[in-house]
């Protein structure tokens, strides 16, 4: 417990009370850094469950500039072993959120710490417009991670697996 001042009368009273006893204001409790942290991760979080469980796909958008080659793999030296994303396509989520979702293998077999795949972004023009990137942190072996990545960039038409970062 610690003693405050009121705001409004200046009298000392406990940072635990509801209520100044002296002028009856209500003591306005601070948020700390961490508290306000919490509540956007927490929405954050909420919004990101929300956009995921939709599985409407992105009518008129192409596929991956990959289509030929189905997935993408690449090696990461430091385990000797390799992650590969596949199932790759565009989603549209239930408040209009477009997504390149697809699927990575822990292959490894050992629970990864990090896994990060950045994916490039492409117009019509097959020009670079951007990229984006989904994360997951504990990846256990043998299991697979269903990622998904959002795009802000609307004339996004293709994209492609540019890299897969795992430690």
């Amino acid at each position: 417990m610690a003693i405050i001042k009121c705001s409004e009368c200046g009298k000392e009273i406990s940072n635990k009370a509801k209520s100044c006893p002296s002028c009856g204001i209500e003591v306005k409790k601070k948020v700390t850094l961490f508290q306000a942290i919490g509540v956007i991760f927490l929405g954050v979080s909420v919004v990101s469950v929300v956009v995921s469980n939709t599985d409407t796909s992105a009518p008129g958008l192409a596929r991956s500039i990959a289509s030929s080659t189905p997935s993408t793999t690449l090696v990461n030296s430091s385990y000797s072993s390799e992650l590969t994303a596949s199932n790759e396509k565009f989603k549209r989520g239930q408040y209009g959120v477009l997504t390149y979702t697809g699927e990575i293998i822990n292959t490894t077999g050992r629970k990864l710490s990090y896994v990060q795949v950045e994916i490039n972004l492409y117009d019509k023009n097959k020009g670079q417009i951007g990229s984006t990137l989904a994360n997951v942190n504990n990846l256990e072996p043998g299991v697979t991670w269903s990622f998904e990545a959002p795009i802000i960039e609307e004339r996004t038409k293709t994209a492609r697996v540019a890299g897969i970062t795992f430690f």
